[in-house]
């Protein structure tokens, strides 16, 4: 079958070729658009029902936490609310913004004001009216002449009278020191209420929240606006769609620039290890069908890419080209000792193929061990890199046959040219050397892998999703140098009072700094409260409007004496005694500001509490209030938003915080929640990948061997591998991190052909020298392109696209290492024994 389907390539090359370019530009026009990348960081985990079900469910409610946040820090709180003012007018203008939230309104809050207070509050102050009726009338009609003259005809000689004496002198003391201004609770209630409620964060800080689809471009526009605006402090824009639009940006720049300097840097590499350029650029166009493929593939499997699954088509293109090299290098061998270009090719596809073919579904199953995690991302990255391995293996194996003939005939002349990449004399008396020696070299290695391994154990796992974000951010450095932060968690409350007990009780947490609910603004009690309401409205009204002028030319003697009469013996008053040395300006001065700040409360009074609703209804309050309706559903759903006082990025900062949250309500909800989940699933999905990896390349290197040792030879640079690895991420201060997490179960599978190679062709003879024959640098090859395209990943600005390109590189470079150092003194170790099972 493998004979027929070559002639067929040398018979019509350019039908074959011509059949799968067709098929390809149909799949291309298929998947075109329907590709796209998903930076939302709760895509990448797998959420239960019951999660969905609450997400759904207080988004319904309250419209998602998916806000934009406009930071305004700094200055005096009278310019943070200007400046919150001129903003949100901007914004509300803004053909980009929906949703803008700067501040709640409380909708004839003035008419309210009772509701307000308690039910203690409330009986206190129509006590209070009830009592002082009578003298809250005298003083509407003269003032403080009415207050004084009131207590000079009550007997104040009992004890209760004595205190009442001394309450009100106490009261005309502060009025006469503050000008008028003076402790008058008793008598004037006060039910001020702002018709208002800014969101704050701390005490420096005033935030507005909206949504938009643009968040760069708005971005934008508000650092243009601004720098219009005189405000003192910083304005800084932040919130989880920004950070994830920002990383969104920089990924796909990242993702494209990586993959075409990954293309390129692999042409050149091949084109310096064949001295020419025909075929590295047929390899290439053989790999790019596969490309192609896999690229539908993914676009039918998942549909959109996320920061873990970016960058496949980089990943692949190194280990896709792998597959042409040792074709290629296995091919310049057969020619020279076979009959034609067609017995050269099919001895090629029977050995190196063969053996390509079982390090395409190790590295497959590598992959495909990742779809047996419980995290979604590393689930599609197995998905679509289980596939597109076969998919690149498949190319080059059927479509660089016929290129190779095409190129023949047309050249009149076979394409196989000797393959010149040399290794280097260095290399090849170091082989020379390892194999008499193979013990001691061994043990040398041994401990060298020892003292590595030692090192790469201290590589810790960074958990802070904030690290893997460019620090050119405003936003992100803005959340690092200790600003607002914009992790947040929520608790729904069932109603307005369950609101406020919680909120107490969650304040009093340690690890919390501040919990904001609307039900602050929201009265309790409404139907208990509006007897009390309605009989302070009575009394209110049935006392006169002030009628005296705080203008008229004060009565001296009169205001001496009713004064005096305040202490119960006559004596003069000292405060009387300094006033009247003072001289008459001063008196009337002060007897002035003191009729017209009494008249100012006595309006204020009547005017505020005889026009309290006393017909309250709480619902119909809210439905003209959006903004309350919706943190106060009127079903009594509340929100509350609860701030930690710590970087919620920080992993056991975060844990802590949800872990005491949890202690006081279950009712919790909101990012925090989800990325400890997501990390805790990562973490999981680390080992679980790990150890599927190992696993499923283990048993299908035995079903290859069919023989323990040769397994067992063959896993050796892949273990190497990995530990050189985490050495390099020690020494160079590299953790691992959400981004580069998979790498090691993916260098599992990644290079492990090398092994492959180098285990067979070492077994061909004794004579065979690795670094020598085209295997060996085949795997050279192979393996510095693979490195190149992991390699290019280092040129991303995205932290954790950089360190996945670093620990990848590092693995395939150490693993690569290990096959020319270590393979060799194994297979002599072992020959004998080899010898007799083969």
């Amino acid at each position: 079958m493998l004979r027929s389907y070559l002639k067929i390539c040398w018979e019509h090359p350019k039908r074959l070729l011509a059949l799968a370019t067709v098929m390809t530009v149909l799949l291309a026009v298929f998947t075109y658009g329907k590709l796209d990348f998903n930076a939302d960081r709760t895509a990448l985990f797998k959420a239960s029902a019951g999660e969905k079900a609450r997400q759904a469910e207080f988004e319904r409610r309250f419209g998602g936490w998916h806000d934009l946040v406009l930071v305004v820090d700094g200055g005096t709180s009278d310019e943070r609310e200007g400046t919150v003012r001129e903003l949100a007018s901007f914004l509300g203008a803004s053909s980009l913004v929906t949703d803008v939230r700067a501040k709640v309104e409380l909708p004839g809050v003035e008419h309210l004001g009772l509701y307000f207070l308690s039910l203690e509050e409330l009986r206190r102050i129509d006590d209070s009216l009830a009592k002082n009726q009578e003298i809250l009338k005298r003083m509407s009609r003269d003032g403080w002449y009415g207050f004084l003259e009131y207590l000079q005809e009550r007997d104040l000689s009992s004890d209760a009278a004595g205190k009442n004496r001394e309450k009100f002198a106490e009261v005309w003391k502060q009025a006469v020191d503050g000008r008028g201004v003076a402790e008058l609770d008793d008598l004037f209630p006060r039910v001020d209420l702002p018709q208002r409620s800014f969101y704050i964060d701390g005490r420096n800080r005033h935030l507005i929240f909206f949504r938009s689809e643009d968040p760069l471009r708005i971005k934008e526009e508000i650092a243009g606006k601004a720098d219009q605006i005189p405000f003192s402090g910083r304005i800084v824009l932040t919130g989880q769609p920004l950070l994830q639009a920002e990383e969104r940006q920089e990924t796909i720049r990242d993702a494209v620039v990586s993959t075409i300097v990954a293309i390129v840097v692999v042409q050149l590499i091949l084109i310096l290890g064949f001295r020419e350029t025909a075929r590295p650029r047929l390899a290439f166009l053989s790999l790019v069908f596969g490309l192609l493929w896999s690229v539908a593939w993914a676009a039918a499997t998942v549909g959109a890419l996320n920061i873990i699954t970016i960058n496949f088509i980089a990943i692949t293109v190194g280990l896709g080209v792998d597959f042409s090299i040792h074709i290629l290098a296995r091919y310049a061998e057969e020619s020279e000792a076979s009959d034609g270009s067609v017995e050269a090719m099919e001895r090629t596809l029977r050995t190196t193929g063969v053996e390509n073919l079982v390090g395409a579904i190790a590295t497959s199953l590598a992959f495909w061990a990742l779809t047996l995690t419980e995290f979604l991302a590393v689930q599609q990255l197995g998905l679509i890199t289980g596939v597109a391995v076969p998919l690149c293996f498949l190319s080059v194996v059927t479509l660089l046959p016929p290129l190779l003939f095409w190129r023949e005939q047309r050249l009149s002349q076979n394409s196989a040219a000797p393959f010149e990449f040399e290794m280097g004399p260095g290399l090849l008396k170091l082989e020379k050397r390892v194999r008499r020696r193979p013990g001691f070299w061994l043990l040398l290695a041994t401990l060298a892998i020892f003292v590595m391994g030692i090192f790469g154990g201290r590589v810790r796992f960074d958990y802070n999703l904030l690290n893997m974000q460019s620090g050119t951010s405003e936003a992100v450095r803005y959340e690092k140098e200790g600003g607002f932060n914009s992790l947040a968690a929520f608790v729904v409350a069932d109603s307005p009072a369950q609101a406020r007990e919680l909120q107490k009780r969650l304040r009093a947490l340690p690890a919390v700094s501040e919990v904001q609910t609307v039900a602050e603004l929201v009265p309790e009690h409404v139907v208990a409260k509006r007897p009390l309401v309605e009989s302070i409205v009575r009394r209110v009204k049935e006392l006169p409007r002030p009628a005296f002028d705080p203008s008229a030319k004060p009565d001296w003697e009169r205001m001496e004496r009713l004064a005096n009469s305040l202490s119960g013996n006559g004596d003069p008053e000292p405060w009387v005694l300094h006033l009247k040395n003072s001289g008459p300006g001063p008196v009337e001065d002060v007897w002035r500001q003191m009729q017209s700040h009494l008249k100012s409360q006595l309006d204020h009074m009547l005017e505020r509490l005889a026009h309290q609703d006393t017909h309250f209804d709480i619902e119909a309050w809210k439905k003209h209030s959006p903004d309350l309706k919706r943190l106060s559903n009127l079903d009594g759903k509340t929100l509350l938003r609860v701030r930690a006082k710590h970087s919620l990025w920080e992993r056991p900062v975060l844990v802590e915080f949800l872990d005491q949250v949890e202690m006081v309500t279950d009712k919790g909800i909101g990012p925090p929640f989800l990325i400890r989940n997501y990390l805790e699933q990562l973490r999981k999905s680390y080992f679980d990948a790990v150890r599927y990896a190992i696993l499923a390349i283990v048993v299908l290197l035995f079903l290859h061997f069919r023989a323990l040792v040769p397994t067992l030879i063959a896993l050796v640079p892949k273990v190497v591998g990995a530990v050189g690895m985490f050495f390099a991420m020690a020494v160079f201060s590299i953790d691992l991190n959400p981004a580069n997490c998979m790498a090691l179960p993916l260098t599992l599978g990644i290079g492990l052909v090398f092994g492959i190679h180098a285990v067979h062709r070492l077994l061909e003879s004794e004579e065979v020298l690795l670094v020598q024959g085209g295997t060996g640098k085949a795997i050279a090859l192979s393996a510095w392109t693979t490195i190149a395209s992991f390699g290019t990943l280092m040129v991303a600005s995205h932290p954790g696209i950089f360190s996945l390109g670093f620990v990848m590189a590092t693995g395939v470079g150490a693993n690569m290492l290990a096959t020319y150092l270590l393979v060799p003194p194994l297979i002599e170790l072992s020959r004998n024994q080899l010898s007799r099972k083969k």
